[in-house]
């Protein structure tokens, strides 16, 4: 037989951000921003770059459309590019070039990539160039500028070499 314990009070949990009675309020943390990894606000193309822009890139304007998250949030620039990612690592200028027929969704691949890794991207600037050209020239041309900065002479400044995400 089980016996009716009556009426009772269901126990009340103690509020996990109130100090215990008696013990001193938490403080306040200020947590600092994330790192950036030594990397630098840029906002130029590194000079080699710039130079073989002059012959592989001839007659294609590259302009400057502001941070990647800028250039996101904003969405005006649509369609098929050539993009630049620019900034700078332990004071070295550095960037990455490349070539998609979506420009708003590959930096925000770019972008997620960053964001899986940790990398805070909020100095990394983006240059695009969306020049009248077939998908197969656009492509010609991004190899053609990743090739001659594969030159010994030219080496350093873009990271296409290594890998895909290793602007990040």
């Amino acid at each position: 037989m089980v016996s009716d314990p009556g009426p009772w009070a269901a126990p009340v949990p103690a509020d996990p951000w109130e100090p215990p009675a008696g013990a001193p309020a938490f403080d306040a943390v200020d947590l600092a921003p994330p790192a950036d990894d030594g990397v630098e606000p840029q906002d130029e193309i590194p000079p080699k770059l710039a130079q073989v822009l002059t012959t592989h890139a001839r007659g294609i304007a590259f302009r400057d459309v502001g941070t990647l998250a800028a250039f996101r949030k904003a969405g005006r620039v649509t369609g098929p590019g050539i993009y630049i990612i620019v900034f700078r690592k332990g004071g070295r200028p550095m960037a990455y070039v490349g070539e998609t027929a979506d420009l708003q969704e590959r930096i925000r691949k770019h972008m997620l990539g960053g964001a899986v890794l940790g990398v805070a991207l909020r100095n990394y600037r983006l240059f695009v160039a969306q020049p009248a050209v077939s998908a197969a020239q656009r492509r010609a041309i991004e190899k053609a500028i990743n090739a001659q900065m594969l030159l010994p002479h030219n080496r350093g400044e873009t990271t296409n070499q290594v890998s895909e995400m290793q602007f990040i």
